[in-house]
């Protein structure tokens, strides 16, 4: 929910936050694939110069923060495809992207799946991802 900075105080130095938000840095939204005009032509659209430069500028910033804390800041922008989920899971495999879960609830308990989900619609679950189990 874009609120990885909130708990950068919580993360071991030495650790890193790795985001999957929409915010990125201007050069890896210029580079990425979303601003490709047409999925068969190599042409891309220009993010403007000033908005190009104020993302940059944010990205910035949230590395300066996060080197504060002596944590490394880092922001993915995932395309859909099966080469960056490839990679993802081959991450989690080797032990090099642990995941944290918070809220637990198997499907077939309808009051836990409700409370998960309310958890996260509220945006007050703390640390970790909701999880329901089939």
């Amino acid at each position: 929910m874009g609120s990885a900075m909130e708990y950068l105080s919580l993360v071991r130095q030495g650790g890193a936050i790795v985001t999957v938000s929409i915010l990125t840095s201007g050069d890896v939204l210029q580079n990425s694939s979303v601003m490709r005009r047409s999925p068969d032509k190599r042409d891309k659209a220009i993010v403007p110069f000033p908005i190009r430069v104020g993302l940059n500028v944010m990205d910035r910033i949230r590395r300066a923060r996060a080197s504060r804390y002596g944590v490394k800041y880092s922001s993915i922008f995932l395309e859909p495809n099966a080469i960056d989920l490839e990679s993802i899971r081959q991450w989690v495999e080797a032990g090099k992207l642990r995941t944290i879960v918070g809220t637990t609830a198997h499907f077939k308990d309808l009051q836990a799946v409700r409370d998960a989900c309310q958890v996260v619609f509220d945006g007050k679950g703390g640390i970790g991802k909701s999880v329901i189990v089939f």
